[in-house]
């Protein structure tokens, strides 16, 4: 009995001593992040969206984002590239693609562990496009010149223009676009199991056999596992969220996707929003769902570890936000921790506080929210406007986290902003990064589209495309005078109906 009683008072006193020395355990340590006064990303225009991100083994992050030039008729929209260090902050953009048929629309990137960055784009407007692709040596991503000449891997491409790109460590690439091949509004994928070298056919994955039905919010990720994952909505005319699914491919070179599967049932504004990826052996699906009688959506995820045959309950991991501004942002730290990111508000007396918000995942409960940036909605056209949203956010030597947001549109245009906070954990041993000859060999260019007229072909005449690494010359890669897509040959009917459905998705994505 003496020795217990001793042994509690030792306890007692111990947990004293530590606390008055300020000690706490290392999930305490970590859960609070300190992060940078907000910034603007210097020389982004004011309605551009947050860049894409992706984080070499050097301390640096690359960022892409399309950017219109010019009004009217007479405006283009070009790929910007830029990159950013802890250190020397964000470098000015650089214009280093243009379509060879009007707009560039960046879809993704990729940077390989050779060090070369893989870049898809959407070429053409809301007539028709086709999906291009193109790669660079990362150190040389700033250099126009050094990007190859960009090849049309796949054709019929629509507006929404939705698209991703997913590569592994093996130099296996998919892309998965929306298109229109003859079967309705679908997904199709193709891929390359050669670095980008040859590409396969388009294939269909799924389809909305129609046309006033478009698929949206497509989100792709290989996982630890070395499988594909893919998650993605599809809207209606008046840009409605219908239903969301969810597969995946095991192998890669067979392109043999699973059966589509829901991921949940829409209430009020529906399933969209989604993003996901592969942890732990479990698949997370983020969403933005409703809740019965109330208008506005909240944050859902779901858990899946048997290939989507079963699913976690919906859980609403911070029930006190509300909102849709945008997907969630998915990053994991050198110590193997999920950090995720997105724009939402609170319910605070009579005003809705907006914000940034961040959480990690430890020990499988979510840490409390903390807000990047946080405060009133304001609205405007200048650098005072403020309500978060579509949040792109990434990893740098794995201890650094770089955030990007954007004002809801509906609310004002004001750039892209950002933040950084470093993290209590290790940083990864740097890399240089180098140039892989190898993969710079001129080689022939089969092209099987013809970019005056990318009309549907029949998918059994298409030829496997070979990828080029050879240049235009100046005069063609500065000229975007390509004759009209499908011009008259659509009606003018369908395009209306298409410029409102993009316009209700936007609109809908922020409520």
């Amino acid at each position: 009995m003496l020795f217990r009683q001793s042994f509690r008072v030792f306890v007692f006193i111990t947990a004293l001593l530590l606390a008055s020395l300020g000690v706490s355990t290392p999930t305490d340590a970590q859960s609070i992040v300190r992060w940078s006064n907000q910034q603007r990303i210097p020389g982004y225009f004011d309605s551009t969206r947050p860049p894409y991100l992706i984080a070499d083994q050097n301390h640096t992050v690359h960022a892409f984002a399309s950017q219109r030039f010019g009004e009217g008729s007479d405006s283009q929209v070009l790929i910007t590239y830029n990159r950013w260090t802890a250190e020397g902050g964000w470098t000015t953009p650089t214009d280093i693609m243009m379509s060879p048929l009007y707009e560039a629309r960046i879809m993704g990137v990729f940077l390989d562990k050779t060090g070369i960055i893989h870049m898809l784009f959407f070429g053409g407007n809301d007539n028709g496009a086709n999906m291009y692709y193109t790669r660079v040596a990362a150190v040389d991503a700033n250099k126009a010149p050094a990007w190859s000449i960009p090849v049309p891997i796949a054709d019929s491409a629509i507006t929404p223009s939705i698209a991703a790109l997913a590569g592994d460590d093996k130099g296996n690439l998919v892309v998965v676009y929306s298109g229109n091949l003859g079967e309705g509004n679908s997904l199709y994928g193709l891929y390359s199991n050669d670095n980008g070298t040859t590409w396969t056919n388009p294939s269909l994955i799924w389809s909305t056999y129609s046309t006033q039905l478009w698929p949206n919010d497509l989100q792709m990720t290989f996982g630890p596992s070395g499988q594909l994952h893919a998650v993605w909505n599809y809207v209606d005319k008046l840009g409605r969220n219908v239903a969301a699914y969810y597969a995946e491919m095991a192998d890669v070179k067979t392109m043999q996707w699973s059966k589509p599967v829901d991921v949940d049932k829409s209430v009020g504004l529906g399933v969209a929003a989604l993003s996901l990826i592969e942890y732990h052996g479990e698949v997370y699906v983020f969403y933005n769902n409703g809740i019965s009688k109330e208008v506005a959506p909240v944050l859902w995820v779901r858990r899946t570890s048997d290939h989507g045959v079963t699913w976690s309950n919906p859980l609403r991991p911070f029930p006190s936000h509300i909102g849709r501004n945008g997907a969630v942002s998915i990053v994991v730290d050198s110590e193997d921790i999920m950090h995720i990111f997105f724009g939402q508000r609170t319910p605070d007396g009579s005003t809705d506080i907006h914000g940034m918000w961040h959480s990690a995942l430890r020990n499988g409960k979510w840490t409390t929210l903390q807000s990047v940036v946080s405060g009133p909605m304001v609205q405007g056209n200048d650098d005072s406007a403020f309500d978060p949203g579509d949040a792109r956010a990434v990893v740098s030597q794995g201890n650094l986290l770089l955030v990007t947001w954007a004002t809801d549109p509906g609310n004002g245009s004001n750039g892209v902003w950002y933040s950084y906070a470093q993290l209590d954990t290790p940083a990864l041993a740097a890399a240089p990064l180098v140039v892989p000859p190898a993969l710079f060999t001129p080689t022939p260019v089969a092209t099987p589209i013809d970019e005056q007229a990318p009309t549907a072909m029949p998918i059994s005449t298409r030829e496997p495309v070979t990828f080029s690494n050879q240049r235009p010359s100046s005069s063609t890669f500065t000229n975007n005078a390509a004759a009209p897509l499908l011009a008259g040959l659509i009606p003018v009917l369908m395009l209306l109906t298409c410029i409102f459905v993009v316009t209700k998705v936007r609109r809908a994505e922020f409520h």
